[in-house]
């Protein structure tokens, strides 16, 4: 009934078939892209985090390090200036 009418019809619908699965494989292909790309910023990201945090943990240590020292000086200094007290204090009342 329609082929007379519409002879390029099943050509059409053939044609339209094929630009359908034509743009279908080029979006999945842009989806795998996109997907490789997502994925190395992410890496990037990542990695950009951990050598901040690993960055921080080296810098926090050293940090509290340093601390250390300083306050095992500043202890010494102060077991002296105590010992100095006593003895000062033993000198008053001998």
């Amino acid at each position: 009934m329609y082929r007379g009418l519409y002879p390029h019809l099943p050509f059409q619908i053939d044609r339209n078939i094929a630009q359908l699965e034509q743009n279908a494989t080029t979006v999945q292909s842009d989806i795998d892209e996109m997907h490789r790309r997502v994925l190395g910023i992410i890496r990037e990201r990542t990695d950009l985090l951990k050598n901040t945090v690993e960055k921080y943990l080296v810098a926090e240590s050293r940090s509290l390090k340093d601390q250390e020292g300083n306050l095992k000086l500043e202890l010494a200094n102060i077991q002296v200036s105590s010992q100095i007290q006593i003895y000062r204090v033993s000198l008053v009342y001998m």
